[in-house]
């Protein structure tokens, strides 16, 4: 395997957040492409108020993870790694976090800029 090579991490964002409602907190779901010569993911969030992420979630070889209980605007970005390093920061996609589950709403943001929104019955 050789280094981890420049590339586009195209996250796939699921990004699942609630539309108004009673009071709580929601989940966000990211997902991405894999990349053929990493052996793991990093995913990276922030307030939209905040200059720097938090600490990262190591997701391991999963293409997806989830952040839970998140309210507010937040940057959301993924990095792949393997024994040579760690690539850098993916597109970053951004989600308003509403609070409370009525409907939750599904935006898929894809490559090419274009995104699709569904909105499903919370459970």
């Amino acid at each position: 395997m050789g280094k981890l090579n420049t590339f586009f991490l195209i996250v796939l964002a699921a990004i699942v957040f609630p539309v108004p409602g009673p009071a709580s907190a929601a989940d966000v779901t990211l997902e991405w492409n894999p990349v053929a010569t990493a052996t793991g993911y990093k995913m990276y969030y922030r307030l939209a108020s905040a200059s720097e992420y938090q600490a990262p979630i190591d997701v391991g070889a999963e293409t997806s993870g989830t952040l839970q209980n998140l309210t507010g605007p937040y940057f959301f970005a993924v990095t792949a790694y393997n024994d040579y390093g760690e690539s850098g920061y993916s597109t970053e996609v951004f989600a308003n976090v509403i609070r409370g589950p009525v409907l939750i709403r599904i935006i898929e943001v894809f490559g090419n800029g274009t995104t699709r929104e569904t909105n499903i019955p919370a459970p």
